[in-house]
């Protein structure tokens, strides 16, 4: 399927702007993983609490504002230039930031979990805008290639986040107020970045922002249903999000329990799932070259599969479970990238960024959904690690199977 019409024209410079986008995602999911992954450290690291209930509350608040706030975040987009938002939102990022050197500093982890919260709400409101703004700046040759390159710079600064999640926690110890200021200087490099965004025009200058956003989120579900390949992309790409949340909570116990790992070698592999999903989300956009590659969807599914089961094998050990999940976050780039595409490059321009805010709305409904199926698996249905590991390379394996089927009816 060759992607749909629309951007800037061939000939007109686009690079700096989009390498300003870059840089200004990169800072946002590296900061965003470096405090969250920091903070569940440092609940673990707090003898006299509950962790696991704790851990998954803070997986629950990463989520929540994404579903709250993500369709009023995609009208805004609609309705504000995109670049304009991008900028207010680094601002806002310099002040929760300021706020969680605060808590860092006084020990108040209540505190700490709010701006987990607030953190997360000027993410939700850049989110519409970070893959609107690459249609409107790219031209329509290079959007699946800028697709990629943007993945690769996320799961990049994913990377970066947890590791240095891990090695914070174990350099500075009780002075922990040190990584919430570099922290804050990374955010205002991420200010700085957004400036450079080239001016966009707003896509529907007009249209009114309600109060309640439930009525529009309803029309553009409606709209979706509409849309087979939509849809399946939408559903597809929320399952990814579901799964990449639960393995966050597996790699994270099983590194700490079985395994026995300080938390710098936790964020290590942490870090090698990311770098699978990096490399095969490149992969993807070359692979793709102005195209939607839909076999790479269940060529995808079939890989993750596969590596969930092998994970669950007996006597796992370090450089086993690294492999593991490189090979895990390989394939699961492959799956995520083409049903990225689609779900930008389908929907009408003047509804794009409305789109994409109820795409963020379900696929975080899986992220919020990971810490609830975890800690039934963990606390109520005394499943092991392990035992969950087998239970998404089963249910993984038919969902690869029916988009198998999906793709080979839409290529009739």
């Amino acid at each position: 399927m060759d992607i749909g019409q629309g951007g800037v024209p061939e000939g007109r410079p686009w690079h700096r702007s989009f390498r300003c986008l870059f840089v200004t995602q990169f800072q946002g999911a590296f900061s965003d993983n470096a405090y969250k992954f920091f903070l569940m450290y440092l609940i673990l690291g707090e003898p006299d609490r509950r962790p696991l209930e704790l851990l998954l509350l803070t997986g629950a608040v990463f989520a929540l504002p994404f579903i709250l706030f993500s369709m009023t975040a995609g009208m805004l987009a609609d309705r504000f230039s995109k670049r304009g938002i991008a900028v207010a939102t680094k601002v806002a990022e310099i002040g929760v930031m300021s706020l969680a050197l605060a808590g860092l500093a006084l020990g108040l982890v209540n505190l700490l979990i709010v701006v987990m919260f607030l953190m997360c709400l000027q993410s939700t409101l850049f989110g519409p805008v970070k893959y609107g703004l690459i249609p409107e700046m790219v031209p329509p040759s290079r959007i699946s290639l800028a697709n990629g390159y943007l993945a690769l710079g996320t799961f990049l600064a994913i990377i970066g986040g947890v590791v240095a999640a891990g090695i914070l926690a174990d350099f500075f110890g009780e002075d922990a107020w040190q990584s919430g200021l570099i922290l804050v200087l990374l955010a205002s490099v991420g200010f700085c970045a957004s400036l450079g965004i080239e001016k966009v025009p707003a896509a529907s200058p007009h249209r009114a922002v309600p109060w309640n956003p439930v009525l529009p989120l309803r029309a553009r579900i409606r709209e979706i249903r509409e849309d087979a390949v939509l849809t399946l992309a939408i559903i597809g790409n929320s399952y990814f999000w579901f799964l990449g949340a639960l393995m966050q909570f597996v790699v994270l116990m099983l590194g700490r329990e079985t395994l026995a790992l300080s938390n710098t070698y936790i964020g290590y592999l942490q870090g090698g799932m990311a770098v699978g999903i990096a490399l095969g989300s490149l992969a993807a956009g070359y692979v793709s070259r102005g195209r939607v590659e839909y076999r790479l969807v269940p060529i995808g599914g079939l890989g993750l599969s596969v590596a969930f089961l092998l994970m669950a094998l007996p006597q796992p050990d370090f450089p086993r479970i690294l492999t593991l999940l490189l090979v895990l976050g390989f394939f699961g780039g492959l799956y995520a990238v083409p049903q990225m595409v689609i779900i930008q490059t389908r929907p009408v321009p003047e509804r794009k960024g409305s789109i994409l805010a109820v795409n963020n709305i379900i696929a975080f409904t899986g992220v919020f959904a990971a810490s609830v199926v975890y800690y039934l698996c963990r606390s109520i249905a005394g499943l092991s690690d392990a035992g969950i590991l087998i239970g998404c390379g089963l249910v993984t394996l038919p969902v690869a199977l029916v988009i198998l089927r999906q793709v080979l009816q839409l290529r009739r």
